[in-house]
């Protein structure tokens, strides 16, 4: 091997991998049967607000969203801040650990009349995916 050869080989091995910088993520739409599994560059991807832009190009249901109402929940329905770092979230997504996306299924808001008891409440929420969650929580807080 000639130096000129040996030469553009360290150079090549010693190019930075396009494939450290490729995650990939578990991704369930709130209310789908299964998750999907979708790849990010993080290099240009880095935390979870950059990651709604893949999100709305890969999902149907969320190309009409406005961004600021797509919401990232952990699989205990607990919201994620939108600067988390996608890297750190990848390490832990499995298809039994999803991402979950809760985006609004309309622009219209729901208002629930419900009785505990003797009880009466009233709660009003935004017509999304977690409206059914939303309750419940609203509920438990009411009633507690």
């Amino acid at each position: 091997m000639s130096y000129e050869d040996k030469s553009r080989l360290t150079k090549f091995t010693e190019r930075p991998s396009t494939s450290n910088s490729i995650i990939k993520m578990w991704v369930l739409l709130e209310g789908d049967p299964n998750p999907d599994k979708l790849e990010a560059d993080i290099s240009q991807v880095t935390d979870l607000a950059d990651f709604k832009r893949i999100l709305k190009n890969e999902f149907e249901p969320l190309k009409n969203v406005r961004p600021q109402n797509i919401v990232f929940l952990d699989s205990n329905k607990q919201p994620l801040r939108p600067g988390i770092e996608l890297k750190s979230l990848s390490e832990n997504s499995t298809d039994i650990n999803p991402l979950i996306v809760r985006y609004p299924l309309s622009d219209a808001n729901v208002v629930v009349n419900y009785t505990f008891g003797h009880k009466p409440g009233k709660c009003k929420m935004q017509h999304t995916t977690g409206s059914l969650s939303s309750l419940r929580e609203a509920v438990v807080e009411k009633f507690n």
